[in-house]
């Protein structure tokens, strides 16, 4: 294989983040590489291993790779702590799911990039899609999420139809399709769960300089910016049917069951005053961005606090809804462009 038609980036740490975390990321990393050998994929896998733990083996080395292909290869790349460091928080996440991403993206070689975490199952229907390689370069592909029971998992036989079954017995969340507020002025595009199942082209992708990386390790609303960034630069958004499916695990620490708003009393109030005068929900989301509240906090960091979804995610798609560029997430030292990281080929 010499140029990959498309790069999979995944990122993960040596540590107990997710619980069983060893176990299920060599379950799903077999489980893509058994379909790209089966549907003849020239592709590139880029597993970045963000802020290591310095007292664990490094992650390639926890790897076991049972699958015999030439279809693929596989690429660790290590960030080291001090990179994390570089962001507001540091201390109370160990991740940057938009850095570490940005990471791959980056040193990428595929035509398309579909990032994807450890612990995420696709359809064979996705494969088969990529597999006539013939995706458009100008737009951005989206299929459903559906968060399902370890359980799922179990006695695996190596029958995907036998395992696909299983994830559809046992769907514990569907992120289907939300409709966006019309008082939020902004393009209606899926964003649920979009950090699943984004599928677009590298040069898509460059032009919106990668995932959102911010100043704190917070991560709000990184992945919905994409759709509404990409969407502004001009790229069409495909929605695919149901058969395209992406399959998560349910845990606990999930982002969405994690997060929560700080209310002042003062907010409630002026809220109040500012919808009965003007009888318009805008002037009240106008107002949450002029202020910047609610803040949001994660359950289990409460000492922290980050932007009010208004100002974080809003007021930027309002702007991208009228195609105002520019239409970056980051600078143009995104990915850490130009630093040099260490890299293992592990297939």
């Amino acid at each position: 294989m010499d140029i990959p038609y498309i790069s999979f980036i995944g990122f993960a740490r040596n540590d107990d983040y997710v619980p069983n975390r060893a176990e299920r990321h060599n379950f799903s990393l077999n489980f893509l590489l058994q379909q790209l050998k089966d549907f003849q994929i020239p592709s590139e896998i880029i597993l970045v291993e963000w802020n290591y733990p310095e007292d664990r083996p490094p992650l390639a080395e926890t790897i076991k790779i049972e699958i015999e292909t030439s279809w693929t290869t596989i690429r660790v790349i290590r960030v080291p702590a001090k990179y994390h460091q570089r962001y507001k928080h540091w201390q109370l996440k160990p991740f940057h799911v938009g850095a570490a991403a940005n990471v791959g993206i980056r040193r990428a070689k595929g035509q398309f990039i579909l990032p994807m975490a450890s612990d995420v199952f696709l359809t064979d229907a996705c494969l088969e899609k990529i597999a006539k390689q013939n995706l458009d370069v100008n737009s951005f592909y989206r299929c459903d999420r559906y968060d399902i029971d370890a359980t799922a998992l179990e006695n695996f036989n190596g029958n995907r139809n036998d395992f696909f079954a299983r994830c559809v017995a046992n769907i514990k969340v569907h992120h289907t399709y939300i409709h966006q507020e019309p008082s939020f002025r902004i393009a209606e595009l899926h964003t649920n769960g979009a950090g699943d199942f984004y599928l677009l082209s590298r040069h898509l992708l460059s032009q919106i300089r990668g995932s959102k990386e911010g100043g704190d390790v917070g991560s709000f609303d990184i992945d919905s910016l994409i759709p509404h960034a990409l969407n502004g630069l001009g790229a069409r958004q495909v929605l695919l049917s149901d058969e395209y499916r992406v399959y998560k695990l349910f845990h606990s620490k999930s982002t969405s069951r994690a997060v929560e708003q700080i209310w002042k009393g003062w907010q409630k109030n002026l809220e109040r005053v500012v919808h009965g005068l003007t009888k318009s929900n805008k002037a009240v989301n106008d107002v949450r961005i002029l202020f910047n509240f609610p803040k949001r906090r994660y359950s289990y960091a409460p000492q922290a606090t980050f932007d009010s979804f208004e100002k974080n995610f809003v007021k930027p798609a309002r702007k991208w809804a009228k195609k105002l560029s520019p239409f970056y997430l980051n600078d143009e030292n995104w990915g850490l462009a130009g630093e040099e990281l260490e890299e293992t080929k592990v297939l």
